[in-house]
């Protein structure tokens, strides 16, 4: 996910991120994934203040290459 630098600031990434969460759960979802970038400091904040956390996993298990952290999240019904 990201947002053009003229837009950030506005929200946009927490009220994509919640809506995302949100729509999981109604789905049954009961745990969510992400890879990121550990220099990507604002997203690895968001994330965890949504509720993420990082879990240990082979940095070759991403397919993204620039990937270096992996974060999960498990949901309540």
């Amino acid at each position: 996910m990201g947002v053009k630098p003229q837009y950030q600031g506005l929200q946009i990434g927490k009220t994509l991120a919640k809506a995302i969460i949100q729509q999981a759960r109604l789905l049954g979802c009961k745990r969510l994934f992400l890879d990121s970038n550990r220099k990507l400091e604002t997203a690895i904040h968001l994330y965890r203040k949504l509720g993420f956390t990082e879990i240990n996993k082979a940095k070759d298990d991403s397919p993204y290459q620039r990937c270096d952290i992996t974060m999960e999240m498990f949901l309540n019904s």
